[in-house]
């Protein structure tokens, strides 16, 4: 009531609609826009890591929706009754439901790929219990500019590949070999590293059977 007591209306003043989301009280989709960003982003929220121009779009799309938990796991597709089975178990380790932060970072599967990738570059395994955690903290490393472009898409790859090798086991019954996906993963990584100057010369070969060689730490 206080806040009405000093309301003054005028009579002779026509009545107009105003938008609170503008300083100047004018809607527009763009303010609208702008303001469901800013809500989707929060500080924490590793926007540079996931539209990042080192891998397609698409990736970067997918890596988006992991941040923000939307991607189609099972916890997802059962929460829009979308599910073809009763079962909520993750398909990669059956041992846990499916979560998204659970197939990408927490399954006994991706946590065994993930100490890979970590082990090969010397470093102990640190990384979040989610998948924004983990791009939050995802830190560059000391080491020659080839393994540095690759350290920086590894993330990304990692992910991405394990994804696409989840719906290839649910949607084909293809049988999973964790050896395959580290495979792939570097395959992954080399493809949208390739076109760098520093590449230059390397074949897709010396990355698969050599690349812990990438991450030795300059002298």
């Amino acid at each position: 009531m206080s806040h009405l007591d000093v309301v003054t209306l005028s009579p002779s003043s026509q009545d107009q609609l105003i938008w609170l989301g503008d300083k100047n009280w004018i809607f527009s989709v763009k303010k609208v826009y702008d303001s469901a960003v800013v809500l989707d982003n929060p500080p924490s929220f590793p926007s540079s890591k996931v539209w990042s121009k080192a891998w397609p779009h698409k990736v970067g799309f997918f890596l988006w929706q992991a941040c923000l938990g939307r991607i189609a796991t099972m916890d997802n597709l059962h929460k829009r009754n979308m599910a073809l089975s009763s079962s909520s178990l993750c398909p990669m380790c059956n041992g846990l439901d499916e979560s998204v932060d659970h197939l990408l970072v927490q399954c006994s599967i991706v946590s065994n790929i993930w100490s890979y990738f970590f082990h090969s570059a010397g470093r102990s395994i640190v990384t979040g219990r989610s998948v924004r955690e983990v791009l939050v903290s995802w830190k560059g490393l000391d080491i020659s500019e080839q393994g540095k472009q690759l350290w920086r898409r590894l993330p990304a790859a990692i992910m991405w590949v394990f994804w696409l090798s989840r719906n290839a086991k649910v949607f084909s019954g293809k049988e999973i070999k964790v050896p395959d996906i580290i495979r792939d993963i570097k395959i992954q990584v080399f493809n949208w590293t390739k076109s760098h100057s520093c590449f230059s010369g390397v074949n897709i070969s010396s990355i698969i059977v050599g690349w812990d060689q990438f991450f030795i730490r300059p002298p």
